[in-house]
């Protein structure tokens, strides 16, 4: 399944969701679905029957992405080679979900060598996000742990 449409059909809000038909949908279409915008606040993300919660903000699109990723072995060991990643598409002004971003923590988890202690569950991945940071220069989004 795309990352968008996972995680699109994962949103949970206070008056409705998760929407599940949202996984068949093409990510621009899961992107802009109105219940999106029509069902209150977020309160978190169900990702099949695994709750995630909303804070920190990025924390659920992050480890779908690097999921995601991690299953892309040739595109996964392609981004290990480089130190900066930009999203031309991301508008910080709509979104605080950044693939460069997350492509970025993948990166710098993998060098670490924490990825897969991260990847292992939602709480190892909750508390190594919150030892992350990624910076942002205006140039390019560069991830890195401290």
């Amino acid at each position: 399944m795309p990352v968008e449409c996972g995680f699109q059909a994962s949103n949970a809000f206070e008056n409705g969701g998760p929407f599940l038909d949202l996984l068949n949908a093409s990510p621009a279409d899961a992107k802009r679905d109105p219940r999106l915008q029509e069902s209150g606040r977020l309160t978190g993300f169900r990702f099949f029957k695994e709750e995630w919660p909303n804070k920190p903000p990025k924390a659920f699109y992050d480890w779908i992405y690097l999921n995601a990723l991690h299953r892309q072995r040739e595109l996964a060991e392609a981004v290990i080679h480089y130190d900066i990643f930009t999203d031309i598409a991301f508008n910080p002004e709509k979104s605080i979900n950044c693939r460069a971003g997350a492509v970025a923590l993948y990166v710098a988890l993998s060098r670490r060598g924490e990825l897969l202690k991260a990847l292992s569950s939602r709480e190892a991945f909750l508390d190594v996000e919150a030892n992350a940071t990624i910076k942002d220069d205006g140039q390019g989004v560069q991830g890195s742990l401290f």
